[in-house]
Protein backbone atom coordinates (compact mmCIF):
# COMPACT_ATOMS: atom_id res chain seq x y z
CA UNK A 1 0.00 0.00 0.00
CA UNK A 2 1.33 3.19 -1.24
CA UNK A 3 1.92 5.48 1.48
CA UNK A 4 1.10 9.19 0.68
CA UNK A 5 1.66 12.58 2.77
CA UNK A 6 0.86 16.37 2.02
CA UNK A 7 1.91 18.79 4.52
CA UNK A 8 0.77 22.37 5.07
CA UNK A 9 2.55 24.81 7.15
CA UNK A 10 1.85 28.22 7.85
CA UNK A 11 5.08 30.68 7.69
CA UNK A 12 5.92 33.36 10.31
CA UNK A 13 4.32 36.74 10.17
CA UNK A 14 6.83 39.51 8.47
CA UNK A 15 6.11 43.03 8.02
CA UNK A 16 5.80 45.05 4.43
CA UNK A 17 2.91 45.77 2.24
CA UNK A 18 0.40 43.01 0.35
CA UNK A 19 0.87 40.18 2.95
CA UNK A 20 -0.51 37.06 1.36
CA UNK A 21 -0.52 33.52 3.02
CA UNK A 22 1.95 30.68 2.36
CA UNK A 23 1.53 26.88 1.37
CA UNK A 24 4.02 24.56 1.15
CA UNK A 25 2.65 20.89 -0.36
CA UNK A 26 3.69 18.69 -2.08
CA UNK A 27 6.20 16.33 0.20
CA UNK A 28 4.92 13.36 -1.32
CA UNK A 29 6.57 14.05 -5.17
CA UNK A 30 9.97 15.04 -3.51
CA UNK A 31 9.88 18.86 -4.25
CA UNK A 32 13.01 20.56 -2.92
CA UNK A 33 13.26 24.34 -1.45
CA UNK A 34 16.84 26.04 -2.37
CA UNK A 35 18.87 27.44 1.08
CA UNK A 36 18.63 29.25 3.40
CA UNK A 37 16.69 32.79 1.86
CA UNK A 38 16.97 35.41 4.31
CA UNK A 39 21.26 34.25 4.71
CA UNK A 40 24.33 35.04 2.84
CA UNK A 41 25.03 30.95 1.81
CA UNK A 42 28.08 29.79 1.67
CA UNK A 43 29.29 26.39 0.33
CA UNK A 44 28.19 24.20 2.79
CA UNK A 45 24.40 25.60 2.33
CA UNK A 46 23.95 25.15 -1.08
CA UNK A 47 26.18 21.77 -1.60
CA UNK A 48 22.96 19.86 -1.40
CA UNK A 49 21.55 21.68 -4.10
CA UNK A 50 18.31 22.08 -2.33
CA UNK A 51 16.40 20.70 1.10
CA UNK A 52 13.62 18.65 1.05
CA UNK A 53 10.62 20.36 2.08
CA UNK A 54 9.11 17.53 4.32
CA UNK A 55 12.16 18.01 6.42
CA UNK A 56 11.76 21.38 6.84
CA UNK A 57 8.02 21.38 7.43
CA UNK A 58 8.40 18.60 10.13
CA UNK A 59 11.41 20.10 11.45
CA UNK A 60 9.44 23.16 12.00
CA UNK A 61 6.48 21.10 13.70
CA UNK A 62 8.83 19.21 16.17
CA UNK A 63 9.98 23.09 17.51
CA UNK A 64 6.23 23.60 17.88
CA UNK A 65 5.80 20.66 19.77
CA UNK A 66 6.13 17.51 18.41
CA UNK A 67 7.57 15.18 15.74
CA UNK A 68 4.46 13.62 14.88
CA UNK A 69 3.16 16.99 13.23
CA UNK A 70 0.28 18.23 15.25
CA UNK A 71 -2.12 20.86 13.66
CA UNK A 72 0.17 23.84 13.17
CA UNK A 73 -1.12 27.11 14.72
CA UNK A 74 -1.98 29.75 12.66
CA UNK A 75 1.32 31.93 12.55
CA UNK A 76 1.05 35.18 10.33
CA UNK A 77 0.66 35.99 6.34
CA UNK A 78 3.89 36.69 4.46
CA UNK A 79 4.09 38.35 1.02
CA UNK A 80 4.25 35.23 -0.66
CA UNK A 81 3.22 32.07 -2.15
CA UNK A 82 5.35 28.84 -2.42
CA UNK A 83 3.23 27.04 -5.46
CA UNK A 84 2.88 23.12 -6.48
CA UNK A 85 6.43 22.05 -8.74
CA UNK A 86 8.50 24.40 -6.56
CA UNK A 87 6.84 27.71 -8.41
CA UNK A 88 6.66 30.99 -6.25
CA UNK A 89 4.66 33.68 -6.58
CA UNK A 90 6.63 37.17 -5.83
CA UNK A 91 4.58 38.70 -3.17
CA UNK A 92 4.11 42.75 -3.10
CA UNK A 93 6.18 43.20 0.18
CA UNK A 94 9.22 41.08 -1.63
CA UNK A 95 8.78 42.96 -5.29
CA UNK A 96 8.48 46.33 -3.16
CA UNK A 97 11.94 45.64 -1.71
CA UNK A 98 13.66 45.05 -4.92
CA UNK A 99 12.32 48.16 -6.08
CA UNK A 100 13.25 50.21 -3.44
CA UNK A 101 17.19 49.06 -3.04
CA UNK A 102 17.11 49.32 -6.90
CA UNK A 103 15.81 52.77 -7.21
CA UNK A 104 18.12 53.76 -4.31
CA UNK A 105 21.30 52.90 -5.95
CA UNK A 106 20.59 54.54 -9.22
CA UNK A 107 19.37 57.71 -8.07
CA UNK A 108 22.46 57.80 -6.49
CA UNK A 109 24.77 56.69 -8.73
CA UNK A 110 22.74 58.94 -11.10
CA UNK A 111 22.89 61.96 -9.05
CA UNK A 112 26.61 61.56 -7.81
CA UNK A 113 28.46 61.29 -11.11
CA UNK A 114 27.62 64.37 -12.06
CA UNK A 115 29.30 66.03 -8.87
CA UNK A 116 32.54 63.50 -9.49
CA UNK A 117 32.74 64.82 -13.26
CA UNK A 118 33.33 68.24 -11.33
CA UNK A 119 35.05 67.18 -8.54
CA UNK A 120 37.46 64.97 -10.92
CA UNK A 121 38.47 68.68 -12.97
CA UNK A 122 38.38 70.94 -9.38
CA UNK A 123 41.15 68.44 -7.55
CA UNK A 124 43.12 67.37 -10.81
CA UNK A 125 42.15 63.46 -10.65
CA UNK A 126 42.13 63.15 -14.59
CA UNK A 127 43.13 60.91 -17.39
CA UNK A 128 45.58 62.43 -19.61
CA UNK A 129 45.72 61.80 -23.82
CA UNK A 130 48.34 59.76 -25.09
CA UNK A 131 50.89 56.78 -24.79
CA UNK A 132 48.08 53.95 -25.03
CA UNK A 133 45.00 56.08 -24.10
CA UNK A 134 43.09 56.89 -27.28
CA UNK A 135 40.88 59.63 -25.35
CA UNK A 136 40.48 63.12 -26.61
CA UNK A 137 40.64 65.72 -23.73
CA UNK A 138 40.80 65.44 -19.79
CA UNK A 139 38.63 62.90 -18.82
CA UNK A 140 37.81 62.67 -14.63
CA UNK A 141 38.41 59.75 -12.97
CA UNK A 142 36.04 59.55 -9.70
CA UNK A 143 33.61 57.43 -11.60
CA UNK A 144 34.55 54.64 -8.74
CA UNK A 145 32.75 56.83 -6.15
CA UNK A 146 29.74 57.41 -7.45
CA UNK A 147 29.54 53.72 -8.05
CA UNK A 148 30.68 53.01 -4.30
CA UNK A 149 27.96 55.82 -3.27
CA UNK A 150 25.03 54.18 -4.82
CA UNK A 151 25.92 50.54 -3.72
CA UNK A 152 26.50 51.54 -0.26
CA UNK A 153 23.36 53.97 -0.12
CA UNK A 154 21.67 51.07 -1.28
CA UNK A 155 22.60 48.32 0.74
CA UNK A 156 22.14 50.50 3.86
CA UNK A 157 18.56 50.91 2.74
CA UNK A 158 17.99 46.69 2.05
CA UNK A 159 18.20 46.74 5.94
CA UNK A 160 15.32 48.37 6.15
CA UNK A 161 13.61 46.79 3.79
CA UNK A 162 14.69 43.37 4.47
CA UNK A 163 11.62 42.01 6.85
CA UNK A 164 9.77 42.46 3.89
CA UNK A 165 11.02 39.53 2.45
CA UNK A 166 10.17 35.67 2.57
CA UNK A 167 11.51 34.02 6.17
CA UNK A 168 12.41 30.91 6.63
CA UNK A 169 10.99 28.42 8.90
CA UNK A 170 14.45 27.84 11.08
CA UNK A 171 14.56 31.58 11.69
CA UNK A 172 17.40 34.37 10.13
CA UNK A 173 20.78 32.98 10.08
CA UNK A 174 23.01 34.37 13.25
CA UNK A 175 26.48 35.14 11.18
CA UNK A 176 24.12 37.49 8.81
CA UNK A 177 25.31 40.36 10.10
CA UNK A 178 28.44 39.64 10.62
CA UNK A 179 28.96 38.70 6.62
CA UNK A 180 26.86 41.88 5.60
CA UNK A 181 29.59 44.09 7.44
CA UNK A 182 32.46 42.24 6.37
CA UNK A 183 31.50 42.60 2.44
CA UNK A 184 30.43 46.25 3.03
CA UNK A 185 33.76 46.92 5.06
CA UNK A 186 35.89 45.35 2.66
CA UNK A 187 33.92 47.67 -0.07
CA UNK A 188 34.31 51.03 1.57
CA UNK A 189 38.20 50.01 2.34
CA UNK A 190 39.37 49.10 -1.00
CA UNK A 191 37.00 51.61 -2.68
CA UNK A 192 38.80 54.39 -0.57
CA UNK A 193 42.08 53.16 -1.19
CA UNK A 194 41.04 52.94 -5.01
CA UNK A 195 40.45 56.76 -4.44
CA UNK A 196 43.86 57.95 -2.96
CA UNK A 197 45.58 55.79 -5.57
CA UNK A 198 43.35 58.40 -8.53
CA UNK A 199 44.74 61.22 -6.69
CA UNK A 200 48.56 60.10 -6.21
CA UNK A 201 49.08 57.16 -8.24
CA UNK A 202 50.52 54.97 -5.43
CA UNK A 203 53.06 51.69 -6.80
CA UNK A 204 51.73 48.70 -7.41
CA UNK A 205 53.09 46.37 -4.11
CA UNK A 206 50.68 48.44 -1.92
CA UNK A 207 47.49 48.00 -4.00
CA UNK A 208 48.17 44.41 -3.88
CA UNK A 209 48.85 44.79 -0.17
CA UNK A 210 45.63 46.43 0.02
CA UNK A 211 43.81 43.80 -2.09
CA UNK A 212 44.97 41.21 -0.11
CA UNK A 213 43.95 42.89 3.06
CA UNK A 214 40.59 42.49 1.92
CA UNK A 215 40.70 39.45 0.93
CA UNK A 216 41.48 38.31 4.32
CA UNK A 217 39.13 40.60 6.34
CA UNK A 218 36.17 38.86 3.61
CA UNK A 219 37.43 35.57 5.09
CA UNK A 220 37.12 36.35 8.65
CA UNK A 221 33.27 37.50 7.94
CA UNK A 222 33.03 34.18 6.63
CA UNK A 223 32.96 34.93 2.98
CA UNK A 224 35.00 31.68 1.39
CA UNK A 225 34.98 28.92 -0.36
CA UNK A 226 34.98 26.53 1.38
CA UNK A 227 33.93 23.14 -0.42
CA UNK A 228 33.96 22.31 -4.33
CA UNK A 229 31.77 19.52 -6.12
CA UNK A 230 33.21 17.52 -8.33
CA UNK A 231 31.12 17.38 -11.56
CA UNK A 232 31.88 13.83 -12.69
CA UNK A 233 31.14 12.09 -9.47
CA UNK A 234 28.51 14.78 -7.51
CA UNK A 235 30.95 14.17 -4.77
CA UNK A 236 31.37 17.21 -2.08
CA UNK A 237 35.30 18.22 -1.63
CA UNK A 238 36.07 19.90 1.93
CA UNK A 239 39.32 21.84 1.90
CA UNK A 240 41.64 22.25 4.91
CA UNK A 241 41.74 25.67 6.37
CA UNK A 242 44.97 26.64 5.24
CA UNK A 243 43.76 26.38 1.47
CA UNK A 244 40.46 28.12 1.92
CA UNK A 245 42.28 31.18 2.80
CA UNK A 246 44.98 30.77 -0.20
CA UNK A 247 42.16 29.92 -2.41
CA UNK A 248 39.67 32.74 -1.60
CA UNK A 249 42.12 34.89 -1.46
CA UNK A 250 43.59 33.95 -5.25
CA UNK A 251 39.60 34.64 -6.54
CA UNK A 252 38.95 37.58 -4.83
CA UNK A 253 42.36 39.56 -5.72
CA UNK A 254 42.37 37.55 -9.59
CA UNK A 255 38.72 39.33 -10.10
CA UNK A 256 39.71 42.33 -9.15
CA UNK A 257 43.20 42.57 -11.19
CA UNK A 258 40.73 41.31 -13.98
CA UNK A 259 37.93 43.66 -14.10
CA UNK A 260 40.73 46.40 -13.80
CA UNK A 261 42.52 45.07 -16.62
CA UNK A 262 39.36 45.06 -18.74
CA UNK A 263 38.21 48.91 -17.89
CA UNK A 264 40.44 49.46 -21.15
CA UNK A 265 36.72 51.02 -23.23
CA UNK A 266 34.20 53.26 -22.79
CA UNK A 267 31.69 51.73 -20.83
CA UNK A 268 33.14 48.39 -20.79
CA UNK A 269 33.82 47.26 -17.32
CA UNK A 270 30.11 48.66 -15.75
CA UNK A 271 28.64 46.65 -18.51
CA UNK A 272 29.99 43.40 -17.95
CA UNK A 273 29.36 44.05 -14.41
CA UNK A 274 25.81 45.04 -14.63
CA UNK A 275 25.43 41.50 -16.26
CA UNK A 276 27.18 39.59 -13.78
CA UNK A 277 24.47 41.11 -10.99
CA UNK A 278 21.55 39.96 -13.21
CA UNK A 279 23.23 36.92 -13.12
CA UNK A 280 23.55 36.77 -9.70
CA UNK A 281 20.48 38.29 -8.60
CA UNK A 282 17.93 35.87 -10.75
CA UNK A 283 20.37 32.51 -9.19
CA UNK A 284 20.00 34.07 -5.76
CA UNK A 285 16.08 34.48 -5.82
CA UNK A 286 15.95 31.22 -8.28
CA UNK A 287 18.02 29.48 -4.99
CA UNK A 288 15.94 30.99 -2.28
CA UNK A 289 18.51 33.72 -1.40
CA UNK A 290 16.10 36.73 -1.40
CA UNK A 291 18.19 39.15 1.41
CA UNK A 292 21.34 38.62 -0.15
CA UNK A 293 19.53 39.25 -3.54
CA UNK A 294 19.41 42.79 -2.75
CA UNK A 295 23.17 43.25 -2.82
CA UNK A 296 23.60 42.60 -6.33
CA UNK A 297 20.76 44.36 -6.86
CA UNK A 298 22.06 47.35 -5.52
CA UNK A 299 25.46 47.31 -7.64
CA UNK A 300 23.13 46.41 -11.00
CA UNK A 301 21.68 49.99 -9.86
CA UNK A 302 25.02 51.59 -9.25
CA UNK A 303 26.46 50.89 -12.69
CA UNK A 304 23.74 51.62 -14.35
CA UNK A 305 23.57 55.11 -12.95
CA UNK A 306 26.56 55.46 -14.05
CA UNK A 307 26.81 54.07 -17.53
CA UNK A 308 25.41 57.19 -19.29
CA UNK A 309 28.32 59.15 -17.94
CA UNK A 310 30.76 56.83 -18.94
CA UNK A 311 29.99 55.45 -22.72
CA UNK A 312 31.42 56.29 -25.82
CA UNK A 313 32.30 59.11 -25.86
CA UNK A 314 32.93 59.27 -21.88
CA UNK A 315 32.83 61.99 -19.82
CA UNK A 316 34.25 60.37 -16.73
CA UNK A 317 35.59 56.86 -16.29
CA UNK A 318 36.40 54.70 -13.13
CA UNK A 319 39.97 55.07 -12.46
CA UNK A 320 40.49 52.43 -9.62
CA UNK A 321 37.16 52.08 -8.82
CA UNK A 322 37.56 49.38 -11.27
CA UNK A 323 38.92 47.49 -8.81
CA UNK A 324 35.75 47.67 -6.58
CA UNK A 325 33.92 45.84 -8.95
CA UNK A 326 36.19 43.29 -9.51
CA UNK A 327 36.37 42.16 -5.15
CA UNK A 328 32.35 43.07 -5.06
CA UNK A 329 31.92 40.41 -8.28
CA UNK A 330 34.29 38.04 -6.52
CA UNK A 331 32.63 38.36 -3.21
CA UNK A 332 28.96 38.54 -4.04
CA UNK A 333 29.83 35.16 -6.08
CA UNK A 334 30.59 33.66 -2.82
CA UNK A 335 27.73 34.71 -0.93
CA UNK A 336 25.13 33.55 -3.98
CA UNK A 337 26.57 29.68 -2.68
CA UNK A 338 30.30 29.57 -4.05
CA UNK A 339 28.90 30.28 -7.26
CA UNK A 340 32.54 30.33 -9.00
CA UNK A 341 31.81 28.16 -11.82
CA UNK A 342 28.59 30.51 -12.68
CA UNK A 343 30.98 33.47 -12.74
CA UNK A 344 34.01 32.19 -14.39
CA UNK A 345 31.38 31.05 -16.97
CA UNK A 346 30.41 34.50 -17.87
CA UNK A 347 33.59 36.14 -16.97
CA UNK A 348 35.57 33.39 -19.32
CA UNK A 349 36.82 35.98 -22.02
CA UNK A 350 38.13 38.86 -19.50
CA UNK A 351 39.58 36.35 -17.30
CA UNK A 352 41.47 34.22 -19.96
CA UNK A 353 42.70 37.76 -21.55
CA UNK A 354 43.77 39.17 -17.71
CA UNK A 355 45.83 35.25 -17.55
CA UNK A 356 47.01 35.56 -21.07
CA UNK A 357 48.48 39.34 -20.41
CA UNK A 358 50.31 38.38 -16.73
CA UNK A 359 51.82 34.79 -18.64
CA UNK A 360 52.97 37.28 -21.79
CA UNK A 361 54.27 40.03 -19.62
CA UNK A 362 56.00 37.95 -17.36
CA UNK A 363 57.47 36.03 -20.61
CA UNK A 364 58.99 39.00 -22.24
CA UNK A 365 60.31 40.27 -18.38
CA UNK A 366 57.98 42.66 -18.08
CA UNK A 367 56.19 44.09 -15.27
CA UNK A 368 52.57 42.75 -14.45
CA UNK A 369 51.40 46.27 -14.05
CA UNK A 370 53.16 47.88 -17.72
CA UNK A 371 50.02 49.35 -19.15
CA UNK A 372 49.97 48.33 -23.24
CA UNK A 373 47.43 47.13 -26.17
CA UNK A 374 47.74 43.58 -25.60
CA UNK A 375 44.60 42.98 -23.81
CA UNK A 376 41.81 41.05 -26.12
CA UNK A 377 39.49 44.59 -26.75
CA UNK A 378 42.50 46.90 -27.59
CA UNK A 379 43.45 44.19 -30.03
CA UNK A 380 40.14 44.38 -31.71
CA UNK A 381 39.47 48.09 -31.61
CA UNK A 382 43.11 48.54 -33.21
CA UNK A 383 42.56 46.19 -35.73
CA UNK A 384 39.23 48.50 -37.14
CA UNK A 385 36.45 47.90 -34.55
CA UNK A 386 35.01 51.30 -33.22
CA UNK A 387 35.01 50.96 -29.42
CA UNK A 388 30.86 50.70 -29.44
CA UNK A 389 31.51 47.76 -31.77
CA UNK A 390 33.74 45.99 -29.18
CA UNK A 391 31.93 46.63 -26.24
CA UNK A 392 28.27 45.51 -27.72
CA UNK A 393 30.40 42.60 -28.70
CA UNK A 394 31.63 41.96 -24.83
CA UNK A 395 28.36 42.41 -23.42
CA UNK A 396 26.36 40.09 -26.34
CA UNK A 397 29.37 37.28 -25.34
CA UNK A 398 28.89 37.83 -21.41
CA UNK A 399 25.07 37.81 -21.40
CA UNK A 400 25.55 34.76 -23.37
CA UNK A 401 27.60 32.94 -21.23
CA UNK A 402 25.30 34.31 -18.28
CA UNK A 403 22.05 32.77 -20.00
CA UNK A 404 24.10 29.29 -20.50
CA UNK A 405 25.19 29.72 -16.82
CA UNK A 406 21.28 29.97 -15.80
CA UNK A 407 19.94 27.67 -17.79
CA UNK A 408 22.43 24.56 -18.09
CA UNK A 409 22.02 22.67 -15.13
CA UNK A 410 25.05 20.00 -15.55
CA UNK A 411 28.40 20.98 -13.94
CA UNK A 412 29.71 18.60 -16.56
CA UNK A 413 28.35 20.88 -19.33
CA UNK A 414 29.50 23.82 -17.63
CA UNK A 415 33.03 22.60 -17.22
CA UNK A 416 33.00 21.56 -21.12
CA UNK A 417 31.62 25.15 -21.66
CA UNK A 418 34.51 27.17 -19.78
CA UNK A 419 37.09 24.92 -21.29
CA UNK A 420 35.85 25.15 -24.86
CA UNK A 421 35.50 28.63 -24.69
CA UNK A 422 38.94 29.36 -22.95
CA UNK A 423 40.81 27.51 -25.12
CA UNK A 424 39.03 29.22 -27.76
CA UNK A 425 40.06 32.61 -26.33
CA UNK A 426 43.51 31.79 -25.75
CA UNK A 427 44.19 30.57 -29.35
CA UNK A 428 42.91 33.66 -30.56
CA UNK A 429 45.22 35.84 -27.93
CA UNK A 430 47.69 33.42 -29.20
CA UNK A 431 47.65 34.08 -33.14
CA UNK A 432 47.06 38.47 -32.45
CA UNK A 433 50.33 38.21 -30.29
CA UNK A 434 52.18 36.72 -33.24
CA UNK A 435 51.40 40.14 -34.97
CA UNK A 436 53.76 42.07 -32.36
CA UNK A 437 56.83 39.50 -32.41
CA UNK A 438 59.51 40.21 -34.93
CA UNK A 439 58.76 38.30 -38.04
CA UNK A 440 55.24 37.99 -37.12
Amino acid sequence: MAFRMKIVYNLPRVGGPGNRSARLEGADRGEERGPHPNCFATPRQTAGEGVMASSLASSAAHRRGGSDGPTPRRLGKPPYVVRRGGKRAIGAGELTAYVVVFAVSLGLSLAVTPLCIRLGKRWGIVAHPGGRRRHAGLIPRLGGIAILCGFIGATLVSTAVRPWLPPLPEGPDPNEPRRFAAVIAATVLIGLFGLLDDRFEISSKPQYVAQVVVSILSIAGLVFIKHVMNPFTNQIFEFPWPIVWGLTTLWLVGMMNTVNFMDGLDGLAAGVTGIVSVVLFIHMVRMGNYGPALLPLALLGAVLGFLPFNVHPARIFMGSGAVTLGYLIGALSLVAGARVATISLVMVIPIVDGAWQVLNRWRHGRSMNEGDRGHLHLRLYDLGMSQRQVVLLYWGVCALFGAMALLITSRVYKLVAIVGVSALAAAALAILSRRDEPGG
